[in-house]
């Protein structure tokens, strides 16, 4: 084939257009169906529908010291449809009073497996008319509700946004996870993870494809497709006064073969290893520290996403007959105000795919309201300038900047949740040397007259916390979880710095008050051109199978960027108390002949 000729072969298969699937075409005849014929006697017609079909195929293979575990792998579909009565302007959503629900009109339900367009077109014919019946008796609630409240009583602010009507269909879906290759995998690297007497591990090797398809009533037809592999692993011990000390290990790619090279996963496999064994002897915090904190490596990014992610979504309140709540996102009301140290600006970024050679996993294109996703400048030189937004309106924003990322499982809210995908955190002016910040660490612990300072290198990780747990893991994890008002995970990987610049690994630490406010007062940060700390999280990568294999997964892939080195002003850390589990009373099996 000439040259020219295979020119002419690739463009017109460039300009081929991608049929329709039967799944959207399914939705589609079903969403029209409903907008041209849907109305009850005394309720009014619907103004807007959506619908969207999420299928995804999931694996999960487990190893402990070289033995599989049996693999766990599922495909599933589920539908979620959305109906608005009365207008843009007014409808039913964001209200709650006595029977009246905030999120009615919105109704989940399965969906069938196979392209058998009758029994799919059944199944959102269903859904649509419970969730029509629903929307139509809460917007009559709210209508009363408001004219209760006077002639003048009006919103604010517009329930729903109009948007550019979008387009997008797939030609390919990235193919699931292979399942020999991931189980050899989880077998090689939990061998090199070990599992004796004085320390336990576990690992996991899993993946998730995932294809949503998104039709409204206003034109709207978004087919999109997303995948992710993650290594997890666990080790733990107990020290010898019975303390369970744990160590995790996580890394999610786009595919299997963005992984990194076998033999690099087994050292840091060999690594987790060698520091539950550290952790296990290393001594323990005897008493309260208040202090400067330094965030490092791994754990700079993981404290930015856990303190921050929770406060950058719209903080919009729902309206409520028996009287208003107020907002629960500490920077909810703060927009114009300093929310971060001077020195530092956060965006949110769903077009990064790539950062320092390291793959993010959270980029997308559409949000799950059909919405071209695009970048937000969320916190300039400290002071905070906008919110990730969904189709909500509020004060300061009409429209939303695609971040509709999250179904929101059983949370009474109609419509998507807002969540960003990929944080990043940067140092502008003001920003030291990696030597500087130790410097300047030291400098602090000096002037406070402290014995020592506090250095966290790694947070525990929610999506691994099940990975490997025990009873004694488990009374450990429920003290740091009911005594610490923090959003940040317990730290599996601390030191101390003592005043000569030496190190000391130490363990039962625990956080205190230490919110998204703490970031407000930071003593050094290290600029973007040092090594910066770069993490991807799936949330919940857990992935949950009933008994006959079908999956049930809310995973929700994000990333966070960091300053390599973060030091805040002050942070409060105490010691975790006991009576931990007695050792065993016999010691170690004999060695296998």
């Amino acid at each position: 084939m000439t040259a020219a000729l295979l020119a002419l072969v690739l463009a017109a298969a460039a300009e081929t257009p991608v049929p329709e699937t039967p799944v959207a075409a399914a939705l589609r005849a079903e969403v029209a169906r409903a907008m041209d014929s849907l109305q009850l006697e005394g309720i009014e017609k619907p103004y807007y529908i959506s619908a969207v079909v999420t299928e995804e195929t999931g694996l999960s293979a487990e190893a402990v010291a070289g033995c599989a575990v049996p693999v766990r792998a599922g495909r599933d579909r589920s539908l979620e449809v959305t109906v608005r009565v009365g207008s843009y302007s007014l409808d039913q959503s964001g209200f709650e009073s006595g029977a009246s629900r905030r999120g009615a009109g919105k109704v989940a339900a399965n969906f069938p497996l196979d392209d058998e367009p009758m029994v799919m077109r059944r199944a959102v014919w269903l859904a649509i008319d419970r969730a029509y019946k629903q929307a139509g008796t809460v917007y009559a609630a709210k209508r009363a509700f408001l004219d209760s409240r006077g002639s003048g009583a009006s919103l604010k602010y517009a329930d729903f946004a109009k948007e550019d009507v979008a387009q997008a269909r797939l030609a390919s879906v990235p193919p699931p996870l292979d399942r020999a290759r991931a189980e050899a995998l989880a077998r090689r690297l939990s061998k090199a993870l070990g599992g004796d007497d004085a320390v336990r591990g576990r690992v996991r090797v899993l993946g998730l494809t995932q294809r949503r398809t998104f039709v409204d009533s206003e034109g709207a037809s978004v087919d999109t497709a997303s995948s992710w592999v993650g290594v997890e692993a666990a080790a733990w011990a107990e020290a010898a006064d019975g303390m369970p000390v744990r160590d995790v290990y996580g890394r999610y790619v786009t595919d299997l073969d963005a992984l990194p090279p076998a033999e690099t996963l087994e050292r840091a496999m060999v690594e987790l290893s060698l520091s539950v064994r550290e952790a296990a002897l290393a001594e323990e915090l005897d008493e309260p520290y208040l202090g400067p904190v330094l965030f490092e490596g791994p754990a700079a990014a993981e404290a930015v996403f856990l303190l921050l992610a929770d406060n950058v979504s719209e903080p919009r309140q729902p309206l409520f007959g028996a009287g208003d709540q107020g907002p629960s996102s500490e920077w909810a009301s703060r927009q114009g105000g300093r929310v971060l140290d001077r020195s530092l600006s956060l965006i949110d970024d769903p077009s990064l795919k790539l950062r320092n050679g390291v793959p993010i996993i959270s980029s997308y294109d559409f949000d799950l309201e059909g919405v071209a996703a695009k970048p937000v400048s969320l916190v300039e030189k400290g002071i905070l300038k906008d919110y990730v937004r969904t189709r909500r309106p509020r004060k300061g924003a009409t429209n939303s900047n695609g971040h509709a990322r999250s179904l929101g499982g059983s949370a009474p809210q109609l419509g998507a949740v807002a969540m960003p995908s990929t944080l990043v955190l940067s140092a502008g002016e003001g920003a030291s040397s990696p030597e500087a910040v130790r410097a300047r660490f030291l400098e602090e612990i000096k002037a406070r007259d402290l014995p020592f300072g506090l250095i966290v290198r790694k947070l525990d990780d929610d999506s691994i916390e099940q990975l490997g747990a025990t009873d004694a893991l488990d009374q450990i994890e429920g003290q740091m979880d009911n005594s610490r008002p923090s959003a940040l995970t317990p730290p599996v990987e601390v030191w101390k710095l003592l005043r000569d610049g030496q190190e000391e690994r130490v363990r039962g630490v625990r956080w205190g008050a230490v919110r998204a406010l703490a970031l407000r007062d930071v003593l050094a940060v290290t600029p973007p051109t040092a090594p910066e700390s770069i993490v991807n999280f799936v949330l919940v990568s857990d992935l949950d199978y009933t008994r006959d294999g079908a999956l049930n997964a809310n995973a929700v892939p994000v990333s966070a960027v960091a300053p390599g080195m973060l030091l805040l002003e002050e942070a409060e850390m105490q010691p975790l108390r006991g009576p931990f589990a007695r050792l065993p009373l016999l010691g170690p099996r004999p060695e296998a002949p």
